[in-house]
């Protein structure tokens, strides 16, 4: 699964990554960027899921 933008609380973004727990095989990259990034990873970490979901944080444009 790829989810493409801005990491805010009503993209749903934490429930996917707790779905992410129930997904066999299935990989997750979520790219953005925003003040919730940090609790993002923290999540992903808690729930020990950094081999299937993956945190990127896009770069601005110049």
């Amino acid at each position: 699964m790829l989810n493409i933008g801005r990491l805010t609380y009503y993209k749903g973004h934490k429930i996917l990554i707790k779905v992410a727990t129930k997904l066999d095989n299935a990989q997750v990259i979520i790219v953005g960027r925003s003040e919730l990034q940090q609790n993002l990873a923290n999540l992903i970490s808690t729930l020990n899921l950094q081999h299937k979901v993956k945190l990127v944080l896009r770069q601005p444009l110049n």
